[in-house]
């Protein structure tokens, strides 16, 4: 009788034991292949939700320790005053202990914590823009960018940096076509989303940062959209999904002669982003998150560069011209539905035409038409931080 009950039991094991197996396989498969899991399906998105982003600027990436901004107790005095609430810098350089060749001097550990601390403390959200953010980074280039070097980027700044922007002006610097940096981002940026959470934290990324917004830029914008979503539809990956879609905007000489030139050249921009806005929900149309939402209107636009010269123009010394253009620049980023802007930059140019600080950290006029907006807007709260 013993015997015969354990004949049973091994036949009746010998049939369940594959049925197990193959259920354990196919559970593994899913928790390494599905979207869903590798995506948490509640992610705090809540940075989107922010309306006080449009007040925010940026520290040259070649101040490698955040410069003047982070380091001048009188910048930090007024970049707090005005309510900056976003600053937007990058890495100029490999860092020192990656053993990859590259120009000198390499960024230090200790200066990229200088920096990101830094712009912390002032109250500001830190946005790092992620090489190629200049030529010396482009392909063959003496700091030519990799997978690798983004990735230590992202382990140095770990839970304290959430935004990023891949590239910088790739259209201008390494003459990118839309479908390139396309190719480019289906590569790199699902890597780098899922590298961040297996650290255990979440990053955002947009881009790609074009030069400048022109409706001949918009064929640029949507062949990137259009390759990142060909890549997306595979298997529904949000992590292909650009968070933001970001441009800059400088006027250039033809196009600041006069004070109504320059003023003429907002209004066109903020048209050019409508269209950008209506572009990229028409790419998107029909495609939904795991809670049903559309996906097109949560990709944001961002004005992630913008100032009114691009040299040593003695007009963005004179309030007469920077308080009109700064006012109706931050109108038309209410009005058009702009996320976040950067002004191009705090005190990195030794405060020539391009800062808003002198390199002493003392106000500018540029600086002055700045707050004049940023700190009476009731949108713009310190409790909003």
């Amino acid at each position: 009788m013993k015997s015969a009950l354990v004949r049973i039991f091994v036949a009746a094991f010998l049939l369940w034991s594959p049925c197990v197996i193959q259920a354990q396989k196919t559970e593994q498969l899913a928790v390494k292949f599905s979207p869903s899991v590798l995506v948490p399906s509640v992610l705090d998105r809540s940075v989107f939700e922010r309306r006080d982003l449009i007040y925010g600027s940026e520290i040259g990436a070649w101040d490698q320790d955040g410069g003047t901004a982070v380091n001048s107790p009188t910048a930090r005095r007024n970049i707090i005053a005005a309510k900056i609430r976003v600053i937007r810098w990058g890495n100029w350089a490999k860092f020192d202990d990656m053993n990859q060749g590259g120009s000198a001097p390499k960024q230090t550990l200790a200066q990229f914590n200088n920096a990101v601390d830094g712009i912390r403390t002032l109250g500001a959200v830190a946005m790092i823009k992620l090489p190629p953010i200049w030529d010396k980074q482009c392909e063959g280039a003496i700091d030519y960018w990799n997978l690798e070097w983004l990735k230590e980027i992202i382990k140095n700044a770990g839970s304290r940096v959430q935004l990023y922007e891949f590239g910088n002006e790739p259209d201008h610097y390494c003459n990118m076509t839309g479908t390139t940096y396309g190719q480019k981002w289906n590569e790199t940026v699902p890597a780098l989303k899922k590298y961040a959470r297996s650290l255990g934290f979440e990053i955002f990324v947009g881009g790609p940062a074009m030069a400048n917004n022109y409706v001949h830029s918009l064929e640029v914008v949507n062949d990137f959209l259009k390759t990142v979503k060909s890549a997306y539809v595979v298997d529904h990956d949000r992590d292909f999904i650009p968070d933001f879609v970001s441009s800059h905007t400088y006027p250039n000489t033809t196009e600041n002669v006069t004070l109504t030139d320059f003023l003429n050249r907002i209004d066109y921009w903020g048209k050019v982003y409508d269209t950008m806005r209506q572009n990229i929900d028409e790419i998107w149309q029909g495609e939904s998150d795991g809670n049903g939402q559309s996906l097109g209107p949560q990709i944001k636009l961002a004005d992630s560069e913008w100032n009114m010269v691009t040299g040593n123009d003695p007009r963005a010394m004179d309030p007469r011209w920077t308080k009109p253009y700064v006012a109706k620049m931050f109108r038309m980023f209410r009005e058009h539905h702009i996320w976040l802007a950067n002004l191009f930059t705090i005190s990195s140019h030794k405060g020539a035409a391009l800062d808003m600080l002198k390199a002493d950290g003392t106000p500018k006029p540029l600086y002055e038409s700045f707050a004049a907006v940023s700190t009476t807007d009731p949108l713009n709260k310190d409790e909003n931080r």
